[in-house]
């Protein structure tokens, strides 16, 4: 969908996910204990781990239990270089939401620019 963002609007969740991870020594964790720790709905926590693969990493399951870990790129850095990639994600989305917003607006006066001549 053209409109199914992963980062607009939802980086302070990916952050405290983040934190989770960071606060637990990197330990791979169920998203029930993630949802627990955040405070936030399980569905919406899945979610988040499974549309942001840059930061967080499916393991492959064990016992039937689905869990999942920082990214080793992501685990190298510090929270200050984490938050600003994910608001640099966040902001070349937004970006181009507004140029879809403005293409779009474009296209129209274009339309009613080249119809109106003719009545």
């Amino acid at each position: 969908m053209i409109f199914n963002f992963r980062y607009r609007g939802k980086t302070k969740q990916i952050i405290s996910l983040y934190e989770c991870f960071v606060n637990n020594a990197g330990q791979a964790m169920h998203p029930a204990q993630l949802a627990r720790v955040t405070h936030a709905s399980m569905i919406d926590v899945m979610r988040r781990l499974d549309a942001t693969h840059e930061v967080f990493i499916k393991l492959p399951k064990k016992n039937g239990i689905t869990r999942y870990r920082l990214t080793t790129s992501i685990s190298t850095l510090s929270k200050k270089q984490v938050e600003t990639m994910l608001m640099s994600k966040e902001k070349k989305e937004t970006l181009f939401f507004y140029a879809f917003i403005t293409g779009t607006l474009l296209v129209f006066v274009i339309s009613i620019m080249a119809i109106a001549p003719s009545i």
